[in-house]
């Protein structure tokens, strides 16, 4: 399980995870005995419980959302959140949240709130009388007089954020489940072992809480290139503030500063990736693969281009060239910890087990080896021992399969 924030006093609240006896007011007696302990008259969970929730800093509005490591999930919990966004950061946010989840997922959202003008991609049902959103199960779609077919979600997703913010998690509070509108729909059994996601967070527009500083330049979205030298190159002036308009939230300025970078210097590899994560970012994914493209056709072996490929063809709903580009990535950067694990996740969906937990396993060995190489630039700010946890979990769920 994984719970987020963006505000540090809540994450001190979180760390404590001390309730008051209101809290367990409904929980049934022989649950509360079990799994909590009591602390000065207060009540605690117990530790084995502590133990299995990963707590992290993150902002859904205003960071990229990591969905190479964000992403296998079975349940999110976000209630009484995005009432207080604008629409096109619900949008967004509910995207994310779409694409993060396995097919059959659930969302869980607030009384007060709705999708029913945010996203079609949900389903509504209710589970022992509780309603919340579902996230379909993949569907036949007919190709072709012959007959021919395969499957894909209802509607490919829209909305694409691959840039990473230069932020270093904190810990972050878990929320108790809630509801969404009432609809009715069949009802569906929970899944056995379900992966969490809890995602309690501020308003939108309340007073900015920074995260905790950083001191390592793998930490860096985009590192400059050793070479560079800000205070007297323009080339590096324009790309740190592109890449810093990228972290910002603002993928059209900064393709345009990138842009001015690449008119001083055509062939600049490093401008050419911004400007792709700038399309991916603004949801132009034609644009960001012509601009990776662009950039393997100056150099074939820029794994950051094929991995970029990837999570856009995976995003596209398009499994097999997103396994492709992966297993390109590989083939450059043995490395490349991310690659790894975003195959060993197709292959897992599409039924490989044992492939998957080979990839896996090449994960864990891979982060053992390379923890702070290039690939961490896809991170968005969260901690390598976070992805570690992730995969493990991952792997024993992928063995039990088998």
């Amino acid at each position: 399980m994984l719970g987020t924030d963006d505000s540090t006093q809540a994450l001190d609240r979180a760390r404590d995870a001390i309730y008051p006896a209101r809290a367990l007011a409904n929980l049934p007696q022989n649950v509360s005995q079990r799994w909590f302990e009591t602390v000065n008259g207060l009540h605690r969970p117990v530790k084995r419980a502590r133990d299995i929730v990963e707590l992290s800093y993150h902002n859904l509005v205003k960071e990229p959302y990591p969905t190479a490591l964000l992403s296998n999930w079975d349940v999110i919990f976000c209630r009484n959140v995005t009432i207080y966004f604008r629409v096109e950061s619900t949008r967004r946010v509910v995207d994310n949240f779409y694409q993060a989840l396995n097919p059959g997922g659930y969302l869980f959202i607030g009384h007060s709130e709705t999708l029913s003008t945010i996203s079609d991609c949900f389903e509504p049902v209710e589970i022992d009388g509780v309603f919340l959103y579902r996230k379909p199960l993949r569907r036949f779609v007919a190709l072709g007089a012959s007959g021919a077919g395969r499957t894909e979600p209802a509607r490919r997703p829209t909305v694409a954020e691959l840039s990473a913010a230069n932020t270093t998690p904190a810990a972050a509070p878990v929320q108790q489940p809630g509801s969404a509108r009432p609809q009715t729909a069949p009802a569906a059994e929970l899944p056995a072992t379900p992966v969490v996601a809890v995602i309690p967070q501020r308003a939108e527009n309340d007073p900015p809480v920074p995260a905790p500083a950083t001191d390592s330049a793998a930490d860096s979205a985009y590192p400059a290139p050793a070479s560079a030298d800000p205070s007297t190159s323009p080339v590096a002036v324009l790309l740190a503030e592109a890449r810093l308009l990228l972290e910002q939230g603002e993928p059209q300025l900064a393709k345009q500063a990138a842009e001015k970078a690449i008119a001083l210097e055509p062939r600049n590899i490093d401008a050419m990736l911004v400007v792709a994560y700038a399309h991916a970012d603004s949801g132009d994914f034609d644009a960001a693969i012509a601009e990776a493209n662009s950039v393997l056709e100056i150099d074939p072996l820029v794994a950051s281009a094929r991995y970029i490929l990837g999570i856009i063809y995976q995003r596209q709903c398009e499994p097999t060239s997103a396994l492709g580009e992966f297993r390109r990535t590989i083939y450059i950067d043995q490395e490349f910890v991310l690659a790894h694990f975003n195959a060993a996740n197709i292959l897992r969906a599409r039924g490989e087990a044992e492939d998957a937990c080979r990839e896996y396993e090449n994960t864990l060995r891979a982060l053992y080896v390379n923890p702070a190489g290039s690939w961490t630039a896809f991170l968005g700010g969260f901690r390598p021992d976070l992805l570690a946890k992730t995969c493990e979990r991952s792997l024993i769920e992928c063995r039990r399969g088998t």
